[in-house]
Parts: C-alpha cells; structure tokens; sequence
C-alpha cells in the first residue's frame, strides 16, 4: 500500500527534492522524454497501448507548464518498493484518455513518474475520480492521492 505526503511534509522529510529550476529542465531531452512527450500530445503515437491520455493543448510550454505545476505543488505518493510520483489536481479538463481505442474519460489530474529522475521525468493526465482525498500521513491535511 502506497503512503502519501502533501508538498510540504515531502519536502520537510527530504522525501522529495524538487530540480533547483523546474521552468529550465528539457522534458524532451533524450530519446525517452521526448517518446513520453509524443506519446501523450500527438494523437496516435500511444493508441497502441491499452490506456493513453492525450493533453487537449499539445504545445511544450502547456506540457511544461503542467509539469512546473505539479512539481510544485502536487501531493507525493511513495510506493512500497520506493518508486515516487507525484499528483496533481489541474481542476479543469486536460484532453482525452483512451482505453483499447475506446474513449475512457477526459483527465482533470496530472501525474508525475520518476519525479527525481531528470533523465526519465515524464507525466501524463489522470481521471481525478479514480482517486481520493485521504490526509497526508504526517500532518493530516487532505490531499489528493
């Protein structure tokens, strides 16, 4: 089972280092990032895949813009084997998501994998609704996780 944290209590318990300048990283600076980054804002590039979401705005500073965002802001999940992402609520409709080349739902959320790893960072948008607000487990606060 995976724990939570807000923002502040990741940062407070050097859970989560954010880049020192989230608005100067590259998120399409190697083969894989910008893979990532075709994958959910060119329509088709994922269609293979069973689950892919497309972001309505396909430009890189929108892309950019959800990732600084969330980067900032976003609620911090640590999974039981240590992997970390963060979540997002954006609170507004960010593009479609397809499941098995059906329409699924359109995503409100943002998520963020490999928040630390500048080399495989990459997020795509998520339906708020398959999540819950549960509190943060240090400070109790609700959190979207």
């Amino acid at each position: 089972m995976s724990t939570y944290f807000c923002y502040a209590c990741a940062r407070t318990l050097g859970l989560y280092t954010p880049p020192a300048n989230a608005a100067s990283l590259n998120l399409t600076g190697n083969l894989y990032t910008l893979g990532k980054f075709m994958e959910h804002t060119v329509y088709g590039s994922g269609l293979g895949k069973h689950m892919n979401s497309f972001y309505a705005n396909p430009t890189y500073d929108a892309y950019k813009d959800h990732y600084v965002n969330t980067s900032a802001s976003g609620s911090l999940e640590v999974q039981p084997d240590g992997k970390k992402n963060l979540i997002w609520y954006a609170g507004t409709p960010l593009g479609p998501a397809f499941e098995n080349g059906s329409f699924k739902f359109s995503g409100e959320a943002v998520k963020v994998v490999y928040p630390e790893n500048t080399g495989k960072l990459h997020h795509f948008h998520v339906n708020a609704h398959d999540y819950t607000s549960q509190l943060c487990s240090l400070c109790h606060k609700p959190i979207l996780s």
